[in-house]
């Protein structure tokens, strides 16, 4: 079985049965029962159920259910990562040309962030974790609890200086609001009068707000 999910009507659906993991275990077994009344379970069929949780299933038979658009700070498009069977890849639609474009070379640019870190990575796990799109040649990312800006035409990197502690923060451009996420839903709080505002109410442990994907 090979699913490749990228514009979902039916997410809402897809996102609450895939939540209830217990819902799919219970419908397989019942189907399993039903099917031979007098037939008692085998460890076969345990097993295939189990087949069927979230944790065997995402990213391994079905991909993209929760794709995340970064805009980016010039308006000129949105980056996103897609996850297929080869992996997973970073994507830019320039809304210029309409086009889909690599934002760009993992392999080229995980090998410049090792140098810098002085250490040993992999291309496969990069995340883009707390990153940002300032234009299609220009990114911002978090690795190895430093903020770096890497400058896509030459892959030149440089550490900058962030305010935000915690990666699922962020401050607003006039210092006027703090959007973080908090046991995985998304909040608003305003820095002047410190009321705070719940923006979400489906987060989940799966599809906590404020990450790229839940590998």
């Amino acid at each position: 079985m090979y699913i490749n999910v990228y514009l979902l009507s039916n997410f809402q659906f897809m996102r609450t049965l895939i939540t209830n993991s217990s819902c799919i275990f219970i419908i397989i077994l019942s189907n399993l029962s039903l099917n031979g009344v007098a037939q008692q379970l085998t460890p076969e069929d345990y097993k295939r159920a189990v087949s069927f949780m979230p944790n065997n299933i995402i990213n391994k038979h079905i991909f993209n259910l929760n794709i995340q658009p970064l805009w980016s700070y010039d308006s000129s498009g949105f980056a996103y990562i897609k996850i297929d069977k080869a992996g997973r890849s970073f994507e830019f639609y320039d809304l210029g040309d309409g086009k889909v474009k690599p934002l760009f070379d993992v392999k080229q640019l995980v090998k410049v962030l090792a140098d810098s870190l002085q250490t040993k990575l992999k291309p496969d796990r990069f995340t883009f974790s707390g990153g940002k799109v300032i234009n299609k040649n220009t990114i911002t990312f978090r690795a190895g609890n430093k903020m770096w800006m890497a400058n896509l035409l030459n892959y030149e990197l440089t550490q900058i200086k962030t305010q935000n502690s915690n990666e699922f923060e962020e401050r607003s451009p006039d210092g006027k609001w703090l959007a973080y996420v908090k046991e995985y839903d998304l909040f608003l709080k305003s820095l002047e009068t410190g009321a705070v505002r719940k923006l979400s109410n489906d987060g989940t442990r799966l599809f906590q707000y404020g990450t790229e994907d839940y590998t």
